[in-house]
């Protein structure tokens, strides 16, 4: 039997994100309740969704405003010069002058986009001394010995010491070093060096395509997971199996049943975390349907149901590790055994 959440705890845990509980009283998780958001916005949500990631819905629909002061320092910082007076939206075409004093007319919302001086886009030549100035405007140097024309590759060295090729129509529009931004193209190689500087983890993939292509790795403790690279690289994640084994029973943890889309067919799977449940998902797989949780105040009641669940419907657990999945591959069911999926 699940234990009911204090008002105290859920208090707690709305007022840690940096919101304020207006309720005086919680009656159970899917009650709506009176919560303040950062900005004062007051708004009503049920504790089930505001644990499983839901926040303001007053923030959420209200479109971004930028102020006149920001628009300008962003349209100088790019060395253009904003030559309007006033700002009203994103939308409305306002007056700007590029680096090479030509007046022309753009919305903000396709200047951030990358669209820059339409005067300067109609040129149909420039020449090698123009382009290799302009280069050094940002610290960068022109090691192409020819320039042919906007669109065409060349060679240049940013700031940093990084060689790339690009065209000086990116440029224009101010798309710098792909390495500097996190853009480039990866290498087989530099993927396998990046995993294996994690003690004990071990590439086993013998291909690499792009940044979420799924990759097959092992962790230190000899367990085979799929988890892509920008995920290992940008966000530090590791072994989902040994996130799920670090499950601490005396936490608040919280019990989810979810419908997973596999290249094999769909799938359902149980599960435990300590985690808000949306946060646990994302690491399972991203596109995972959450049909229903349970939320108790100690892990130990989750993982006791869990197993429960478990051994009555074995008969209908996969139990493959070949599927498309990042971990979990003992709690995967080949049918809806708890009839949540309507």
């Amino acid at each position: 039997m699940s234990k009911k959440l204090t008002y105290q705890f859920v208090k707690e845990q709305i007022e840690k994100t940096g919101y304020t509980l207006l309720s005086e009283e919680y009656i159970n998780a899917t009650t709506k309740l009176d919560i303040q958001c950062s900005k004062k916005h007051k708004y009503k949500s049920s504790y089930k969704v505001f644990r499983q990631g839901g926040r303001c819905t007053i923030c959420n629909r209200r479109p971004e405003k930028f102020s006149y002061e920001y628009i300008k320092d962003y349209i100088e910082k790019n060395g253009y010069l904003l030559l309007s007076k006033e700002y009203r939206s994103t939308h409305e075409k306002i007056k700007i002058r590029c680096p090479l004093n030509h007046d022309y007319f753009v919305s903000f919302n396709n200047f951030k986009k990358g669209r820059r001086c339409s005067i300067c886009g109609k040129r149909k030549k420039y020449s090698y001394e123009y382009v290799k100035s302009f280069m050094e405007k940002d610290g960068s140097v022109l090691l192409s010995e020819e320039y042919k024309k906007a669109g065409g590759d060349i060679k240049v060295k940013c700031k940093n010491g990084h060689i790339y090729l690009t065209s000086f129509s990116r440029k224009l529009k101010q798309i710098g070093c792909p390495f500097c931004s996190g853009n480039a193209r990866l290498t087989y190689q530099f993927v396998k060096a990046t995993i294996e500087k994690q003690p004990g983890y071990k590439l086993l993939s013998k291909e690499y395509k792009n940044n979420h292509t799924k990759l097959k790795i092992k962790c230190d403790h000899n367990h085979i997971y799929l988890g892509d690279f920008n995920h290992f690289y940008q966000s530090n994640r590791r072994c989902p199996v040994c996130a799920e084994y670090g499950f601490d029973k005396n936490k608040p943890g919280s019990l989810y049943y979810i419908r997973i889309s596999l290249p094999e067919g769909i799938f359902y799977k149980i599960g435990i975390t300590n985690d808000f449940v949306s946060t646990r998902i994302k690491q399972i797989d991203d596109s995972a349907k959450i049909l229903w949780t349970e939320t108790f105040l100690f892990g130990e009641y989750a993982y006791k149901k869990e197993q429960d669940i478990l051994k009555k419907y074995k008969k209908y657990l996969a139990n493959n590790k070949n599927l498309n999945i990042n971990s979990g591959y003992t709690e995967i069911f080949t049918k809806d055994v708890l009839q949540k999926d309507c």
